[in-house]
Formats: structure tokens, sequence, C-alpha cells
């Protein structure tokens, strides 16, 4: 699941890359005023902020599922590692009776 939300972020940064890339060519080869060059501008860099926060909450959202997984399997494995532990020393305390 982590890799879905890896590929996903670099789907997103590769879009914001591609637009920022494509509004600087398009603002070299612009014959616009001043005025309008700076709107375009200040449209992209809104864009960009608004792809921005899109993707801060996905790998937010990504991390702590994530995170809680992991905890899970943790908390399972620790639960695993008690119980054998255990049954070992019942074998080993067993086994001390049957030879004392």
């Amino acid at each position: 699941m982590a890799e879905d939300g890896v590929s996903k972020w670099y789907v997103v940064a590769g879009i914001a890359a591609g637009t920022a890339l494509g509004v600087a060519v398009a603002l070299l080869l612009t014959r616009e005023s001043g005025e309008d060059t700076r709107k375009r501008i200040a449209e992209a860099a809104e864009r960009l902020r608004q792809q921005a926060e899109r993707l801060a909450a996905q790998v937010k959202e990504t991390a702590g599922r994530v995170m809680e997984e992991q905890k899970s399997r943790l908390a399972e494995a620790l639960e695993a590692g008690r119980q054998t532990a255990a049954e070992k020393r019942e074998e080993l305390e067993r086994r001390l009776r049957e030879t004392g």
C-alpha cells in the first residue's frame, strides 16, 4: 500500500513540475504586457499551491495509514513473541520437572 502512495506522489510531483515548466516556456514565448504576464504567473502559482496542498494532504493521509498498519503489525508480532516465549518457558519447566 505504501507503494501506491509513493506512486501517487511521483505522479502529482510530475504534474506539478510539468505545469511549472509549461508556464515558464509559455512566459518566455509570449508577447503579453507585463501586467498580463504577472496575472498569468499569479494564476499559475495559485494552481501550483493548490496542487502542493493536495499532495501534502495525500502524503499525510498515506503516512498516517502506513504508520497505523505498522503499529498494528508490531503489536501482533510482540503478542506472538510473548505467547511463544510463554509456551517455551512452560515446555522447559515441564522438562525440568520430568528430569528432576
